[in-house]
């Protein structure tokens, strides 16, 4: 049984152990990510984005704007539904809808004014 065991369990090896015989091989651990380095360069992208996507929203009219952030929890508060926001703006459900998508094609079409 303990060699049944024994051989069911990998040998160790070390990460640095080269690939090939060759002077200045790849090494085993070249090819281990690293979980929990930074991805500097992926944060930095990220951070961009947000900022160029609350630029945009900040130049789309206030109505739409309002609509947008409401519901999507842009503002750090909860999703907002069409029927709060119907209420809250005093329009239809279906209206805040179209608000909504009238918002997401100004973004998505580059239709806001990068002035605000």
């Amino acid at each position: 049984q303990v060699r049944g065991v024994k051989g069911a369990i990998p040998d160790a090896t070390s990460l640095n152990q080269a690939l090939s015989p060759e002077e200045g091989s790849s090494e085993l651990g070249d090819f281990v990510v690293d979980e929990e380095a930074s991805d500097a360069p992926g944060e930095v992208m990220r951070e961009m984005e947000a900022a160029g996507l609350e630029e945009a929203i900040a130049g789309l009219p206030e109505r739409h704007r309002r609509v947008l952030v409401r519901r999507y929890g842009l503002d750090d508060r909860k999703h907002s539904t069409l029927k709060e926001l119907s209420e809250e703006l005093g329009v239809s459900r279906e209206r805040v809808r179209q608000l909504q998508r009238e918002a997401e094609g100004m973004l998505r079409d580059g239709e806001f004014s990068s002035a605000a």
